[in-house]
């Protein structure tokens, strides 16, 4: 008797796979009686007696001369790691069994995320930043995530991506995007959830990641006292301006009666800014009839 192969790798998988629920966990060798005699061969692991990793199936058979059966190994490990074992077939009234060497890689499915706190930048309100995690798989199979509780951050939150499968020994990046639509100071957390690519094993691995992010608003407030009008009396437009970042903000406008040779004193004051620099400035339609002093206040 021989077989077409002398040895069995399996490729690597999850610990606890239920090797019998998937074919992809299987090798096969075929089993050929080469003798004119009926063979009776019975088949056993020389150190797991207890089949707690390998499975063979049949664990016996019965060959006429020149037939050939096929004989399936499954394996599940039990732990991370390379597990090492050997089939031995024992053939009736033959002293010498044949021994076939036999390995499979058992690997815990798991993510590194990075960072596991995601602060957004203080905003002003429409302004948009982003943030990224970093997904890590360092095993040798694909891994499976979800992000969950995202509805909890509410709709000035995005995300480039809610799930997906990272390659084995790859990196995925996903990007989260904040623009605030309303004032807003939150923190709040949301999940990430992971498991092997087919979902056989369903969800072996969590991660809280911690999202704190603030949006703020900026209101004027402007003071405009009221002339006395003259028939020289011109519109003096009122403009307040907050600088936030690169660019100004428009806050609001006013507009007032000035006359020759008088002064007047215009106040804006900016609620709802904290740690943000305010300009106050005038725009004349004749500025050769008036001038007007400004005073801001925050």
């Amino acid at each position: 008797m021989k077989a077409t192969v002398s040895s069995a790798a399996f490729s690597p998988f999850a610990d606890r796979y239920k090797a019998l629920d998937y074919p992809s966990n299987c090798e096969t060798i075929t089993i050929l009686n080469v003798t004119p005699l009926e063979v009776e061969a019975h088949f056993s692991f020389e150190r797991d007696l207890k089949a707690d990793t390998f499975l063979v199936e049949p664990p016996s058979m019965r060959l006429k001369p020149n037939e050939k059966q096929k004989l399936s190994i499954w394996a599940y490990p039990t732990s991370a790691g390379l597990v090492e074992d050997k089939l031995v077939c024992r053939i009736k009234e033959n002293p010498e069994p044949v021994v076939f060497p036999l390995c499979c890689q058992g690997v815990k499915v798991e993510l590194r995320v990075s960072p596991k706190h995601v602060h957004f930048n203080r905003l002003l309100l429409h302004r948009e930043d982003s943030k990224t995690l970093v997904l890590r798989n360092s095993t040798l199979l694909p891994v499976a995530w979800r992000l969950c509780g995202l509805e909890n951050l509410g709709e000035d939150f995005s995300v480039s991506q809610r799930e997906g499968i990272v390659g084995p020994r790859t990196e995925f990046d996903v990007h989260l995007y904040f623009k605030p639509t309303k004032a807003l100071n939150i923190e709040k957390k949301i999940r990430l959830e992971v498991s092997d690519a087919e979902n056989i094993l369903g969800i072996v691995q969590t991660e809280n990641i911690l999202v704190s992010a603030e949006g703020y608003d900026v209101a004027p407030i402007i003071n405009i006292p009221k002339g006395q009008w003259t028939p020289q009396n011109k519109a003096v437009w009122v403009r307040c301006l907050a600088l936030a970042g690169e660019q100004p903000k428009r806050l609001g406008w006013g507009s007032m009666q000035a006359w020759p040779g008088h002064i007047k004193r215009v106040s804006c004051k900016l609620s709802g800014v904290k740690g943000c620099q305010g300009t106050a400035s005038l725009e004349s339609l004749a500025p050769e009839l008036c001038s007007v002093q400004v005073g801001l206040g925050a």
